[in-house]
């Protein structure tokens, strides 16, 4: 059967030429790290990494309570 393997090998070539030419290469971007993603960094973990918030000067929680 060499004949279905010609035309199993012909049928291959037109079908990457097709995909040859349908294909749409990106075009290589001036920047070689534009399609690179950046790295994700992660925060700390549990509660020894949480913010505390501190009171502001202003605030009227910054002050003594009066005794009176």
């Amino acid at each position: 059967m060499p004949d279905a393997e010609e035309r199993r090998s012909t049928f291959k070539r037109i079908l990457d030429l097709l995909k040859r030419l349908l294909g749409k290469n990106p075009a290589s971007p001036g920047d070689p790290y534009a399609y690179v993603p950046a790295p994700v960094r992660r925060g700390p973990k549990g509660r020894s990494g949480a913010a505390v918030a501190e009171i502001e000067d202003d605030s009227f929680r910054s002050f003594p309570p009066r005794r009176g």
